[in-house]
């Protein structure tokens, strides 16, 4: 009975000794991960691909002369992700960077990265107005409301009717109804919206978490108009575009959402919303229950919204 005692002891204290080193050298390889994983983000990635235009891929720590650049003056830089946009005074437009997907809009899908600013032959004739990025997908608005879009396309969001990925930037085929555009809004992976003139809102893209508002989960390869809402469309003042979700900003201060929700749309629980919904704030910003002050602008990063209000409050 002793020696079953004493073996069962035994076989019990080396099993021990055999979880706790198993757990130190669980936790050693996941800190040594983590740190190579650190040292990847910071020496490698932010010119792995040349979006510093700088001719070469090496990281660069303190702010340097970029030397080629195009001759007009620069109006406007767009950047995102790992791609690099420079619009000029003359109109034209100049990309660096990541084109693993076509985003850089060069017509080569051969050409998976650049590091020196190189001229987009094929634009839109007409003058660009603005340039709107989501991660891998590039939509330009132009003064005569056409959009023109390329790169990734697995969700249909460049609104081509297809989910091909293309390097040229293309003209996308727009309902009749959209009419003149107000806005183009995009931010994240997949999804993309424009704002008529004329008060509607379309949407296209990537819907898994129902950021499109369609009322469903389903992604769209055209624009489609948003046609659940519960007030009239022509009081909308801006519309906000997050990670996957979207804010639309009215004329009375109102703010409305749809999308993924983890607490950041703000109606008192985490549940996904396919459908516009009211977001209700509080009746005073202060406790001397004041009255809301009057918003200024809406903004978001991520999945959150910021709402600057005109007492400098946010």
């Amino acid at each position: 009975m002793f020696q079953d005692v004493r073996s069962f002891y035994q076989a019990y204290i080396i099993m021990a000794i055999l979880k706790e080193y198993m757990s130190y050298l669980f936790t050693y390889f996941i800190h040594l991960y983590f740190l190579f994983a650190y040292l990847a983000h910071s020496l490698l990635l932010f010119n792995k691909v040349g979006c510093l235009g700088m001719e070469h891929f090496d990281n660069i720590n303190a702010f340097t002369l970029i030397k080629t650049l195009p001759e007009s003056p620069i109006k406007k830089v767009y950047a995102v992700y790992k791609s690099c946009f420079l619009l000029t005074e003359n109109g034209e437009l100049w990309v660096a960077g990541d084109n693993n997907l076509g985003q850089l809009g060069l017509a080569n899908e051969s050409v998976k990265k650049v590091n020196t600013f190189t001229l987009v032959e094929t634009l839109p004739t007409d003058p660009i107005k603005e340039i709107v990025l989501l991660k891998e997908s590039t939509f330009i608005l132009t003064e005569n409301h056409q959009i023109w879009s390329c790169g990734n396309n697995k969700s249909g969001q460049l609104a081509q009717g297809n989910n091909t990925n293309n390097p040229t930037f293309t003209q996308v085929e727009l309902p009749d109804a959209v009419g003149h555009i107000q806005q183009l809004a995009g931010k994240g992976s997949g999804s993309i919206y424009l704002l008529s003139q004329n008060g509607t809102v379309w949407s296209c893209g990537r819907n898994s978490e129902g950021q499109l508002g369609l009322g469903d989960f389903e992604p769209r390869n055209v624009f489609t108009q948003i046609t659940i809402f519960p007030v009239e469309l022509f009081t909308i003042k801006k519309i906000v575009s997050a990670e996957t979700c979207l804010y639309i900003w009215l004329q009375d201060d109102s703010i409305y959402a749809c999308g993924e929700n983890k607490g950041n749309l703000g109606i008192g629980n985490e549940i996904n919303q396919h459908t516009l919904i009211h977001i209700p704030f509080p009746h005073s910003y202060v406790p001397f229950l004041s009255p809301i002050p009057t918003i200024e602008d809406i903004c978001a990063t991520g999945l959150n919204l910021y709402v600057p209000a005109q007492t400098k409050n946010l």
